[in-house]
């Protein structure tokens, strides 16, 4: 779970968490899927985890709230990440 003050919205903050959070899963932790959830008009957090690759799975409630699940195998984790690294390259 997450949240940031009204003044860092916007500014690629979650996106990164949220980047930084999948490599430790993957990595660390040898998750082979990982899931995350949001309120479903919460469209900050459901652009996060499109933006990380993550793709829907399912609406559901939890403690009586609704939510929508998204998430991302280990194996397109690796083929979004390679992307990633690969625009993150300086250029001569």
């Amino acid at each position: 779970m997450y949240a940031l003050a009204r003044g860092y919205w916007g500014k690629g903050i979650a996106t990164e968490a949220a980047k930084v959070s999948l490599r430790y899963g993957f990595e660390e932790l040898k998750a082979e899927q990982i899931m995350a959830l949001a309120g479903p008009t919460n469209f900050a957090s459901v652009r996060v985890m499109l933006k990380v690759g993550m793709k829907y799975e399912k609406n559901a409630f939890l403690y009586n709230r609704k939510v929508v699940y998204y998430a991302i195998s280990r194996q397109e984790w690796q083929a979004e990440d390679s992307v990633y690294i690969l625009r993150q390259m300086p250029t001569d």
